[in-house]
């Protein structure tokens, strides 16, 4: 990716299991690093692209349980010129999905664009 083709949307759904309540191996500081990186990653592919919507899906457990992870995370937006909406859903109720989870989403909406 070279930022050579613009986009209008950008759906990211980073790697979760190591924010996932199921999750018994990872340390706090393994899920701190992880949404470091993740987020570091986010960050570069949106201020490459641009793109006029963002949507990002990831698991509650990070709020729950790493709320370390979940602030950085929400950090991932300061800076940019996107107006952010977050909140928690059933992924049963809500989307449709096969198994109730809660996942975290963020819809971000680029300020000022078309």
């Amino acid at each position: 990716m070279d930022g050579s083709y613009p986009a209008d949307c950008l759906v990211a759904s980073p790697p979760c299991l190591v924010f996932s309540k199921a999750n018994r191996v990872s340390t706090l500081s393994d899920k701190e690093a992880t949404a470091v990186a993740q987020v570091a990653q986010l960050r570069r592919v949106i201020m490459m692209l641009a793109p006029r919507l963002v949507l990002i899906e990831q698991t509650d457990g990070m709020r729950t349980h790493c709320p370390s992870a979940h602030a950085t995370f929400q950090g991932l937006w300061s800076g940019l010129p996107y107006r952010v909406y977050h909140s928690t859903v059933d992924a049963r109720v809500i989307c449709g999905g096969s198994h109730h989870r809660a996942r975290l989403i963020w819809v971000a909406i680029l300020e000022g664009g078309p």
